[in-house]
């Protein structure tokens, strides 16, 4: 068979050249050929009439032969071929770029190294030994479908970088990587994986990414990223360094995986376990946190936090005499005025039943109680609540405490609330009044 060779690495070339014609093959220097790209390089290959292709990598790296490989001018020509062969020679001891190769179209990847001896000292590893074999086209083309099939088929991105090469390039993506992204190949190799960032990228998983990867570590992360189109999506992203014979980290291997609607479902999930279910004011859950956090902001502020115990007047008559779904609708209308009634920095939730419960941030007894007659005054300035023949406008005892972390628990201070509520409600109802701390 007539081969092409062209190897910037002389005493590579030398023994490669060497081996295939031990193997009875006449070798065609292309001393120039491919610098000049893919076009100018099959007009060589016609003319010198040749079948096959053996290609060096380059000293700087392979990017330069990744984006040759994948030049359509050249798949052109490997299509009319009856057997396409494309080696390529390397140095690297240890294959981990040998995927990025056959990916990008090469049809054998062997790797050659110097035994440090004299001059053109060069063994080939495996890859010779059956050269004969490989360049009849023995199960060839069923062993490269193959292996592209399965790269293909993967459910998941891959994405292999090489951190030796300036601006740790990426050198192979697969079908899949394509697909979730909508860059093409060719778009893609020799650029650093950055260029899947955008406005509203974490800053903050940036760096964490990046310090892992400075120190060879696996690293594992959800972030913001965008598509060719601009459009963004969450991707759980996992690398994993690959190190060569020398214990150096040769290659960075990612797999990436759109996790947006998993993301999507698990904040509606969350969000929905902390509202509740009738009037969507948040729960009991979502105000036992929130009463975490008020603590925390009053200790940080060194001023007071207030809560307001709200539990309605005469609700119990309602449902009796009308039954629960009129008195649902009692408490759907009282959340919308309360709701519309409460001030920023203001939490209100329900808590259950016909009780309902309001945060304030820096505020003494005398402005929880202006706060509590502030939301009486809303209740009944709505008019009647429910479409019960009936109906009334709500009225409503507040009980509030406030109190300045550590000097008062949390605890405490709800307990005083609720006290101060029993005693609105032995005055008769309708009002706002405060239990102070002891």
């Amino acid at each position: 068979m007539r081969l092409a060779l062209e190897d910037a690495a002389e005493e590579r070339r030398s023994v490669v050249t060497g081996e295939l014609e031990r193997h009875g093959h006449e070798v065609v220097a292309l001393a120039g050929g491919t610098a000049s790209g893919a076009t100018a390089l099959v007009e060589l290959l016609v003319r010198q009439d040749v079948h096959g292709l053996v290609l060096g990598v380059p000293a700087g790296g392979p990017l330069p032969l990744l984006r040759l490989l994948g030049d359509p001018a050249l798949a052109a020509w490997r299509e009319a071929q009856a057997v396409p062969l494309v080696i390529v020679l390397t140095d690297e001891p240890d294959g981990t770029g040998d995927l990025a190769l056959l990916e990008a179209g090469a049809t054998h990847v062997w790797h050659v190294r110097s035994t440090g001896g004299a001059a053109g000292a060069m063994l080939m590893d495996v890859a010779l030994q059956y050269a004969a074999a490989a360049l009849a086209g023995e199960g060839l083309e069923r062993e490269v479908s193959l292996l592209r099939r399965m790269l293909d088929t993967a459910r998941a991105a891959f994405c292999i970088s090489d951190p030796g090469l300036p601006d740790d390039p990426v050198v192979y993506v697969n079908g899949e990587f394509e697909r979730l992204t909508g860059y093409r190949r060719e778009e893609v190799l020799g650029r650093n994986c950055r260029f899947l960032q955008g406005p509203g990228t974490d800053r903050a998983v940036v760096r964490a990414l990046g310090e892992a990867l400075r120190e060879g570590q696996p690293v594992e992360v959800e972030v913001l990223n965008y598509r060719a189109d601009g459009r963004p999506f969450w991707n759980h992203l996992a690398i994993d360094p690959v190190h060569g014979s020398d214990g150096r980290v040769s290659r960075f291997v990612g797999v990436q995986t759109d996790v947006t609607q998993r993301l999507a479902e698990l904040s509606t999930a969350e969000a929905a376990a902390l509202e509740d279910e009738l009037t969507r004011l948040p729960n009991r859950r979502a105000l036992l946190e929130e009463l975490r956090q008020a603590e925390a902001r009053a200790l940080r502020h060194e001023e007071p936090v207030a809560v307001l115990f709200i539990d309605l007047d005469g609700f119990k008559e309602v449902n009796d005499s009308h039954g629960h779904a009129a008195g649902d609708e009692v408490l759907r209308d009282v959340a919308l005025r309360l709701r519309s009634s409460v001030r920023s920095g203001e939490f209100l939730a329900r808590v259950g039943g016909d009780e309902f419960v309001v945060v304030l941030d820096r505020a003494d007894d005398d402005a929880a109680v202006a706060a509590g007659r502030r939301l009486l005054d809303a209740l009944e300035a709505g008019g009647p609540a429910g479409a019960h023949p009936d109906a009334a406008a709500p009225r409503a005892s507040i009980g509030a405490a406030s109190g300045a972390p550590p000097r008062v628990t949390l605890p405490e201070l709800v307990a005083r609330a609720d006290a101060a509520l029993y005693r609105a409600k032995a005055a008769g109802g309708g009002v706002a009044t405060a239990l102070p701390g002891a």
